[in-house]
C-alpha cells in the first residue's frame, strides 16, 4: 500500500519503523524490565520451536502410515545426519582446542586447507548416491 506524501513540514514516516509497529509499542508499554521482556521472548521462541517439533513428529507419523519410500529408511537417514553433525562439531572442537581457546577461529582467517567447489559438489553427489 503506497504511502501518502507527507504534508509540508511534517516528518516523513518510514514504512516499517518501530513507531508504526503496534506490537513494539505494546511491548514498550508493558510495566516490566528489559530482562523480563527478553525472558518472555526467549520462552515464547522455545515454545514455538516445541510446537513446530510436535507438528513435525505428527507429519512424520502420517508419513509412516502412508508407507512412502523415505519412511522405510528413517533410521539410516537420521544416523547419517547425526554422524555429519557430530563430524562438524568434532572438527570445530578440534580446531578450537588446538588454537588455545583465546580467540574465535571462525571469525579470523581460516587456518586449515579448504577444498575446491568441484570437490565439494562431487562429495555431496557421492553422499547423495550412497544413501
Amino acid at each position: 500500500m503506497p504511502q501518502e506524501p507527507a504534508a509540508a513540514g511534517a516528518p516523513k514516516r518510514r514504512l516499517l519503523s518501530p513507531a508504526d509497529n503496534p506490537l513494539v509499542r505494546a511491548v514498550g508499554r508493558v510495566p516490566a524490565g528489559v530482562h523480563t521482556k527478553l525472558l518472555v521472548a526467549f520462552v515464547g521462541t522455545a515454545l514455538l520451536v516445541v510446537v513446530v517439533g510436535v507438528l513435525g513428529l505428527r507429519l512424520l507419523g502420517q508419513s509412516n502410515e502412508l508407507g512412502d519410500r523415505a519412511s522405510e529408511h528413517q533410521v539410516a537417514i537420521s544416523a547419517v545426519g547425526a554422524v555429519c553433525l557430530l563430524a562438524v562439531y568434532g572438527a570445530w572442537l578440534w580446531a578450537y582446542l588446538r588454537s588455545g581457546g583465546g580467540h574465535e577461529p571462525a571469525v579470523e582467517q581460516p587456518t586449515h586447507a579448504t577444498i575446491g567447489f568441484r570437490t565439494a559438489v562431487g562429495l555431496l553427489a557421492a553422499a547423495g548416491v550412497g544413501s
